[in-house]
């Protein structure tokens, strides 16, 4: 599955009172994940994303992305097992004149597929074990 979000945010949404918007996903095991800022917002806007309080991304605890005219992606393999299922981004927007957008693209892996892959592993495990002694 994957779920694509477009956050606007007003111009003099500062810090401490983000816009926070709520992502809602599917159970299963996130996968990947994509940030693009459109050209424009000059590093005025920044993201972060949480889940229950506790903040993912980006890992180190004092900074934010903020990027203009960029688009990245990561690979992850984190649970998301138990509910709630969604993510927080809070966005912050410097700029005093101008709402500024970012987009967010989260790939979840469905628990039947994450059980099917991990059955597979645990197979080819024992097949190379048989066949190497190991």
């Amino acid at each position: 599955m994957f779920f694509s979000f477009s956050i606007s945010t007003p111009a003099s949404t500062l810090d401490p009172t983000p816009k926070v918007t709520v992502l809602p996903l599917d159970s299963g095991q996130i996968r990947r994940l994509i940030i693009s800022f459109p050209p424009g917002p000059a590093g005025l806007l920044h993201l972060e994303l949480y889940h229950v309080g506790h903040k993912l991304w980006p890992t180190n605890p004092d900074e934010l992305f903020n990027f203009d005219g960029t688009s990245f992606a990561w690979e992850e393999q984190l649970d998301f097992l138990e509910p709630p299922y969604e993510l927080l981004a809070y966005t912050y927007n410097l700029d005093d004149t101008f709402a500024h957008d970012v987009d967010v693209g989260i790939e979840i892996l469905e628990p039947d597929k994450l059980a099917t892959q991990a059955g597979l592993a645990t197979g080819l495990l024992s097949f190379l074990r048989l066949v190497f002694g190991r």
